[in-house]
């Protein structure tokens, strides 16, 4: 990467120039209320350097944090709600190599210097005016004033770089959602996600041999082959090249209660909802969304039947229970330490879940 003096200068005036304005107004409002001979004492030329060096430094200092204020004000009054959007947006244009001269303008262009220059410019004006004010207060002494200045303008600074760096986390959040929801699509092309009606020895004998090879140790044949045959419930598998690697299993969840109501007496009865007895995928095809693309099916099956709620014991090593909270709303958790279905060596979470 080389040397940009359009950058340079492109930065000198939407940050630092904004940044010195706010200082030679910090300056000002010293002499006039603690510090009165801050012009007075007189420097060694071998410092002038020195001296510049740190005004442009602390100037550009000056003008980052009046950029972020910036971008607070826009983020909170301007541009609400849209970054998902536009997050969406980048990374499928990116993706699938369409209209990228959009992005490089942003990237590349002037446009968003001279933008941040004036709004820079604007919030140093303000802050000046905000300083003039406490100058010209009639009631408190210098030294007050002074204070009185400092307190306000530190307020001012402090809640906005704070709720900036709160929009910058979440957004960093929202756009690494976006970018893996996107790029996972490439993954999914390779899955087949299918609902299973008939119930063979070969599909039991598939659900077995995941089961086992997923997480064991594993429910015996006999155990699979009752519970995958009973009618209302709910068989998802995942596949890739007409071969199962991973399957979810539903069932009423009034029926897994009556299973579970000893190891978890906190558990009541709902006959409008689903309980998810078991998913498993095989170690070779995760992170790569199947997980989600089962889910997706659930739901749409279950709103066929006019269900709209899920319950479950989800696994917190495996950070499952991780990803639910994420995909629904959690209308219900609570940790249970030493689960028995674990070997009374792992936690779950009870979760229940609700969708649209």
């Amino acid at each position: 990467m080389g040397f940009n003096f359009k950058e340079m200068y492109s930065f000198l005036l939407s940050h630092t120039f904004p940044g010195l304005l706010l200082l030679v107004e910090i300056l000002l409002f010293l002499r006039s209320t603690a510090y009165p001979d801050i012009f007075v004492s007189p420097l060694p030329d071998k410092y002038i350097a020195i001296l510049i060096l740190a005004g442009y430094a602390f100037s550009t200092l000056l003008g980052t944090m009046l950029d972020g204020i910036q971008h607070s004000i826009f983020d909170l009054f301007i541009d609400p709600g849209t970054d998902k959007e536009r997050i969406r947006k980048k990374f499928m244009a990116i993706k699938d190599n369409k209209d990228m001269e959009v992005y490089k303008h942003f990237i590349e262009d002037d446009f968003w210097y001279p933008y941040e220059a004036y709004a820079n410019i604007s919030i140093a004006i303000f802050l000046g005016l905000i300083l003039l004010g406490c100058e010209k207060f009639p009631i408190f002494t210098p030294s007050l004033r002074f204070w009185l200045g400092a307190g306000i303008i530190s307020c001012i600074t402090l809640a906005a770089l704070s709720y900036e760096a709160w929009r910058t986390y979440t957004f960093c959040s929202d756009e690494e959602e976006q970018f893996s929801d996107v790029y996972s699509k490439k993954d999914r092309l390779m899955f087949k996600v299918e609902v299973v009606h008939v119930i063979n020895e070969n599909f039991i004998d598939d659900i077995v041999r995941i089961d086992q090879g997923s997480c064991p140790p594993s429910w015996p044949k006999i155990n699979f082959s009752k519970i995958l045959k009973e009618e209302n419930n709910v068989r998802i598998i995942l596949k890739d090249d007409g071969i199962i690697v991973g399957y979810l299993l539903a069932v009423p969840h009034n029926n897994a209660r009556k299973d579970l109501e000893n190891d978890d007496p906190l558990i009541r009865e709902d006959v409008l909802r689903y309980y998810i007895e078991s998913v498993a995928i095989l170690p070779a095809y995760r992170g790569k969304d199947g997980l989600s693309e089962m889910l997706e099916m659930l739901i749409k099956e279950l709103r066929k039947k006019g269900i709209y709620k899920l319950s479950m014991h989800a696994r917190v090593s495996n950070k499952f229970s991780n990803f639910i909270q994420r995909k629904m709303k959690v209308t219900q958790i609570r940790k249970i330490d030493g689960w028995k279905y674990y070997n009374y060596e792992e936690p779950t979470d009870y979760i229940e879940a609700t969708f649209e």
